[in-house]
C-alpha cells in the first residue's frame, strides 16, 4: 500500500491519501481521509474498481452519514450518535431480496436494530404509447 500524510503545524496528521499497491487488482482502492485534531477520520472518500463511497463520521468516530454508489447497489445510510443505522435508502441491482419492489427502499431502524418502518417503490408502468 502507498500512503501520504499531510500534517498541520503541530506535526499531527490531518489528511491521508492511500492506495493499494500496483498489481493487486482484487484489492484495488484509493482513499482520502480528513482527520480531526484527535487523529480520527471525520470524512472519508473511498474509490474501488467497482464502487465509491463518502462517509461522514460523528465526533466519536462512529458512522454518521454514508453515501455509496457501485455496481451492485447505490445507497444512503444515516446513523445515530452511537453509529447504529437509523435510516437506510437505496437501490440494489439484481438482488433477489428486492426483486418484487425493483430494489428501491427506505427503512427506519430503532436502537435495537429492528426495522420499524419500511417503504418500497415500484417502477412507474409504461402506458405503451408514445
Amino acid at each position: 500500500m502507498r500512503h501520504l500524510v499531510v500534517v498541520d503545524n503541530d506535526g499531527k496528521g490531518r489528511i491521508t491519501f492511500s492506495c493499494s499497491a500496483e498489481g493487486r487488482n482484487s484489492d484495488d482502492f484509493a482513499i482520502i481521509q480528513i482527520l480531526g485534531r484527535d487523529g480520527l477520520p471525520k470524512i472519508e472518500l473511498q474509490v474501488n474498481s467497482d464502487s465509491s463511497c463518502i462517509r461522514l463520521k460523528s465526533s466519536s468516530n462512529r458512522p454518521g452519514v454514508s453515501l455509496a454508489a457501485g455496481a451492485m447497489a447505490n445507497g444512503l445510510n444515516i446513523g445515530d450518535a452511537e453509529g447504529r443505522p437509523i435510516i437506510e435508502m437505496g437501490k440494489e441491482f439484481g438482488s433477489d431480496e428486492f426483486v418484487d419492489t425493483a430494489g428501491v427502499y427506505v427503512r427506519e431502524i430503532d436502537s435495537t436494530g429492528e426495522i420499524t418502518a419500511e417503504a418500497s417503490l415500484t417502477p412507474k408502468q409504461s402506458n405503451g404509447g408514445g
